[in-house]
């Protein structure tokens, strides 16, 4: 994977495996942001929707229900974006995939991608303990869904490296 920045657009290279990783995330998130607080699973309405700042500034039931909205909306607001991203995934070249997106674009991207692994680090129990593993000891493996959910964690945390260095270059 290459981030570049070419004038105010960086633009993102990835190969085929890197490309569904991402389409999927993308895809992930375009259903997920779409849905009402409520009706969604208990581990993405705690990371997400977590009322606790609430309880503790007092605010009131319409306060927090207006919050939530609020911040909701703002997920949701985040779909076309996320649409536009995802298309030139896609694609079926040969070879790679390059996805571009404004610079201006990128706080927007960088939040989407990091809800997601937030969300994947939820439904799947991964900590910091997790986060440290050595996967070179055989004795530090985790069972197949997590071991993936991890790698997904890892993967978004250096795409979103990738992408602060491009574009403060």
């Amino acid at each position: 994977m290459r981030v570049l920045r070419e004038q105010q657009t960086l633009v993102l290279s990835v190969n085929l495996v890197e490309s569904r990783i991402l389409r999927e995330v993308l895809e992930a998130l375009i259903q997920a942001y779409g849905v009402q607080p409520g009706a969604l699973d208990a581990a993405t309405q705690a990371v997400w929707f977590s009322t606790r700042g609430c309880e503790s500034a007092k605010m009131s039931v319409e306060e927090t229900a207006e919050w939530i909205a609020a911040l909701h909306e703002a997920k949701r607001s985040l779909v076309g974006r996320l649409q536009q991203w995802v298309a030139p995934l896609r694609a079926l070249p040969e070879r790679g995939r390059v996805l571009r997106m404004e610079c201006e674009e990128a706080p927007a991207f960088l939040t989407a991608i990091n809800d997601y692994r937030l969300l994947t680090a939820a439904r799947h129990a991964i900590g910091q303990a997790e986060m440290d593993l050595d996967w070179t000891d055989p004795s530090a493996r985790l069972p197949p869904g997590r071991q993936r959910a991890l790698l997904e964690i890892d993967f978004l945390a250096w795409l979103m490296e990738l992408i602060l260095q491009a574009a403060a270059s």
